[in-house]
């Protein structure tokens, strides 16, 4: 934000004494510099503000205090959440995918959320442990649960990068049901 700062000065008149500041005439007869009106100074005085308002609302941006700022989609690579389950890390899978394909199969200690159901179960979600979020559906929705999840709080969530069927593609073991 630009600060502009305006200060107006009147020269002392030729002939009469002023102030050290420049504050009193010390001849009585005439008034203080910032006592004295005309026209023209009060005129520049309210153009000068006029840009000065001008300016200052052209120059900032509206604040916006990171409300509608986008969340970045964090993701998790299916090798690194792969090493992290071996080494018994805690880590919590939520399968945002329809229960029947929950039920066929699964990654290894997942919980099942439906995606439409998210919103209304989000609380069944650990706070202390590692949250990966995977399904089949398309990128937005997964960001948008993504951005949900986030929103409630949990700072410690991603997303696994290629869902489910990039674990698969890559041999991991999934628990069947």
């Amino acid at each position: 934000m630009r600060l502009l700062t305006v200060v107006w000065m009147v020269p002392p008149a030729p002939g009469r004494r002023w102030s050290a500041r420049g504050r009193r005439c010390l001849d009585r007869s005439i008034r203080p510099p910032h006592r004295q009106r005309n026209r023209w100074s009060t005129r520049h005085a309210l153009v000068a503000l006029a840009l000065a308002t001008a300016g200052i609302a052209s120059a900032t941006a509206p604040a916006r205090a990171a409300h509608g700022a986008p969340i970045p989609v964090l993701t998790t690579e299916p090798e690194y959440a792969k090493r992290l389950l071996d080494a018994g890390q805690p880590l919590a899978f939520v399968d945002l995918r329809p229960a029947a394909d929950f039920a066929r199969s699964r990654l290894p200690h997942a919980r099942s959320i439906p995606l439409p159901e998210l919103r209304r179960r989000y609380h069944e979600i650990p706070r202390a442990e590692l949250v990966i979020l995977y399904c089949d559906c398309p990128a937005e929705e997964l960001a948008a649960a993504f951005r949900f999840v986030v929103a409630e709080g949990y700072q410690n969530a991603s997303v696994l990068a290629e869902g489910f069927n990039g674990w698969i593609k890559r041999g991991y073991p999934v628990e069947p049901r």
